[in-house]
């Protein structure tokens, strides 16, 4: 019975076990050809021989010395060992460290705990005497430091000679930077190049050894990453199949073969996709705001915290056929009703040219009827939108449309023209020197000696911002009495004097470098002087992009482009239902910038300025006022182009006696043209706020003419102030830009007259405009008297160069 029980278990013991084994056979890990066994493959000393002395003589006693032993092997290995002496009584070993006992000569031993086969030694020799250094040498000669690897390494210096001498070193090295090395020979590496390390003997300091180290770096580096084609920016066009896609490229520049890959991605996937082969697709309109597609580098640089990376800006437009907007501009805002009017119409869209035409018709035909051509003849007193017509009709089966408000008035409530002089005198009048003052008082005499205004014209004035007026001013009013200080408005009344308006409209003094001051001289006389044309001239001192008019009597406070914006909106409206007025007029230094000609087209039809600084003595009013009067009483006016020649040609003419010195420039701008060229522009320059943009502006600027430039001498020192101002067509054509945009600068430019044959223009033309550059053109020579705050913020519609300026330019005061 035991039997059978017992045989029943080992059976069942058995049958487990068979069971077990199987089951631990089939979940048994694999070996991988990745798993590495832990071995040591051996263990090796600073040192292999050391010599200690027991001389009585303190100095020269040698008698201690910290081995180091190195266990080198693969996988997870212990790196201790187990330190030994073959004779205690000449030399003990404890951690390392060796200890001289008695004369005689021994051998330590240093065996891995890991595997006691791998061992190292090193000879020990004790005796006594004075020591003789005989040469030093370092470990290891000549070495390379990869800092990819890593920055730092021990260098031995073992000094040899007879009677063990002591192996104290002083450490030095020589590199300009390369490395440094400190008193236990550890050379730390700070970039790459080459230095030289010496080791001198602390026992006799003639004896030392030099060597060479040598730093690298094999680190792999992306130096950069190029989207190629390398443009900055690209359209994309979702009607045309062959414009929907582009294919981009990524070049990766890299030091050490760093890895070239790179991971596309849009900043906008639902409006332009990117895949990872760099096949970019239009998917919806971008309208103003750019898709950016970036190429990133899937590898970073040691020590960078970003991916290198490049990008590409990606606009995409709709081109199926259809009007995006009409534009309607009228010859006047206000229709005298024995006079008729002319009506302009501009067609925007992706159609053909032949197709950008419109239907005019009148929103009341009662007040005024427009024909085919654009001619409004007045029928009645009233106000009427002028309407043009795309006939161009929209996929979804609509006609565009634009307007423009007219009011239309009885004769006698509207004058033909009506010219409104801002005159702020500051030290042009004040000064007491003959040759620089008085010259507000000399371009009044020149306006009366144009003799009695004709029926229906208006010359009104608004004086003040001087500390006082020439007594002459006196011959020049109709009391016989000088031009006060404070502000005064005044008219050219029937006997060509000034006369003072009433009480009424006369201002409370005040500050005409202010914006309320300005507004109200508008209101005042937009309001009791209404004409077919109206003309606004500025006359003072100008600054560029920092304004005009500084009243002296304030602080030389000035009008800014802004502030004169500002009232401009505030009197004259905005936006489509703004009035415009036929042209305005700075007879100031340096005021035909391109951000105050994109400003005032929203004002005005014409800007008459110059690019240049002005002669004291200001335009020449008497013959174009004559031409102006002639032409009224003929019933032959002048057309606001012919009269502007002649005030530019007067102008440079008078100044013609200077000879080669007459650098004197006056032009007029078609502000009528102005939004299209500032469309242009900011396309062209809407990815230009970048440094490297900037400093080619600057180079092609100091390429170009440029003007408002001015010797200042402080003791010995001198230097030239100027007001950023850069020939714009100059500029424009160093830059390269498109003919797109040279042809709607060509637009803009109404007539530039200067004088041929001034030195200044024997190589280089104007062109009738400035652009603004924030820039220090040579060094310290020249420097920018505009303050920041001056440059128009709100206002300037060249936002992008704008930025540019602000963010890259150099700014003085």
């Amino acid at each position: 019975m035991k039997k059978k029980l017992f045989a029943l278990i080992l059976s069942a013991v058995l049958l487990a076990g068979c069971t077990a084994g199987t089951s631990k056979k089939s979940k048994k890990k694999k070996s991988s050809s990745e798993e590495i066994v832990a071995r040591v493959t051996s263990v090796t000393l600073d040192r292999s021989e050391l010599n200690f002395n027991l001389s009585e003589n303190e100095e020269d006693r040698f008698t201690t010395w910290q081995l180091i032993a190195t266990v080198n092997g693969e996988g997870d290995y212990e790196k201790s060992v187990t330190w030994s002496t073959s004779d205690e009584e000449v030399v003990t070993v404890e951690n390392g460290v060796a200890n001289a006992i008695a004369l005689g000569e021994a051998t330590i031993t240093a065996v891995s705990t890991f595997d006691k086969t791998k061992s190292a030694t090193c000879s020990v020799s004790v005796v006594e005497g004075a020591p003789v250094v005989k040469e030093v040498k370092i470990t290891p000669a000549n070495p390379v430091i990869d800092l990819k690897d890593g920055k730092t390494i021990k260098l031995t210096a073992e000094v040899i000679g007879d009677n063990a001498p002591s192996q104290q070193v002083t450490w030095s090295a020589k590199s300009s930077g390369v490395l440094s090395v400190d008193q236990n020979g550890f050379v730390t590496a700070t970039k790459t190049g080459t230095g030289t390390v010496t080791a001198t003997s602390a026992k006799d300091t003639s004896k030392s050894s030099t060597i060479t180290v040598t730093v690298i770096d094999s680190t792999p580096i992306i130096e950069s990453v190029e989207i190629q084609p390398t443009a900055t920016r690209y359209e994309l066009d979702i009607y045309k199949a062959d414009k929907k896609t582009m294919k981009f490229t990524a070049k990766v520049n890299t030091t050490n073969q760093a890895p070239e890959t790179v991971e596309w991605k849009s900043s906008d996937s639902t409006k332009v996709s990117v895949d990872q082969e760099g096949l970019v697709t239009a998917l919806a309109t971008t309208g103003a705001s750019d898709v950016t597609i970036t190429a990133t580098s899937t590898y970073k640089n040691p020590g960078e915290t970003t991916y290198k990376s490049d990008s590409v800006k990606i606009g995409v437009i709709d081109s199926t056929p259809r009007v995006t907007s009409v534009t309607v501009e009228l010859s006047t805002a206000t229709l005298r009703m024995d006079k008729t009017a002319k009506a302009t119409y501009s067609v925007s869209g992706y159609i053909e040219e032949s197709q950008k035409t419109a239907t005019w018709s009148s929103s009341n035909t009662n007040v005024a009827v427009i024909d085919e051509n654009g001619n409004i003849t007045p029928v009645g007193e009233g106000t009427v939108n002028i309407i043009a017509t795309a006939d161009f009709v929209n996929p979804d089966g609509k006609k565009m449309t634009g307007s423009k408000t007219l009011t239309v008035k009885k004769a006698e409530d509207v004058d033909d023209y009506t010219i409104m002089l801002y005159i702020c005198g500051a030290d042009l009048e004040s000064d007491s020197d003959s040759r620089y003052g008085g010259n507000a008082t000399e371009d009044i005499k020149e306006i009366l000696e144009a003799g009695k205004t004709p029926e229906g014209v208006n010359i009104i004035l608004e004086t003040g911002g001087a500390n006082k007026w020439y007594d002459s001013s006196n011959k020049l009013t109709s009391t016989g009495t000088k031009i006060p200080e404070n502000l005064t408005r005044w008219f050219v009344n029937g006997s060509a004097k000034i006369e003072k308006v009433e009480d009424t409209y006369q201002p409370s003094d005040g500050n005409m470098g202010s914006q309320n001051t300005f507004k109200s001289f508008l209101q005042w006389g937009l309001t009791n002087y209404p004409a077919d044309k109206t003309a606004v001239i500025m006359w003072n001192h100008g600054g560029g992009m920092s304004g005009c008019c500084f009243d002296e009597r304030y602080s030389k406070d000035g009008l800014t482009p802004t502030e004169m914006y500002n009232a401009f909106k505030e009197v004259l409206g905005s936006g489509s239902n703004a009035t415009k007025l036929e042209w305005i007029g700075y007879d100031c230094c340096t005021m035909q910038m391109a951000d105050i000609a994109s400003i005032n087209a929203d004002y005005f039809h014409y800007q008459i300025a110059s690019q240049e600084l002005e002669a004291s003595t200001g335009w020449v009013y008497t013959n174009w006022l004559t031409e102006l009067y002639n032409g009224l009483n003929g019933n032959d006016p002048l057309t606001t182009e012919e009269l502007l020649k002649i005030i530019c040609d007067d102008f440079v003419n008078a100044n013609s006696s200077w000879g080669s010195d007459n650098d004197q420039v006056l032009s007029y701008i078609k502000l009528d043209n102005m939004n299209a060229f500032t469309s242009a522009f900011n396309e062209f320059t809407k990815d230009c706020n970048t440094d490297s943009y900037f400093n080619n502006v600057v180079n092609q600027s100091k390429n170009t003419l440029r003007f408002s430039e001015e010797l200042v001498s402080e003791g010995w020192y001198q230097y030239y102030i100027c007001y950023g101002d850069v020939d714009m067509g100059g500029l424009l054509n160093n830059l390269k830009a498109p003919s797109t945009l040279t042809s709607a600068y060509n637009n803009i430019i109404g007539y530039h007259k200067y004088y041929s044959q001034a030195s200044k223009y024997s190589s280089k033309k104007p062109s009738g405009l400035n652009a603004f550059v924030a820039m220090q053109y040579d060094d310290d020579e020249y420097v920018i008297q505009l303050e920041k705050s001056d440059y128009p913020t709100t206002s300037t519609k060249f936002t992008a160069w704008h930025d540019m300026n602000i963010d890259h330019g150099t700014w003085y005061r």
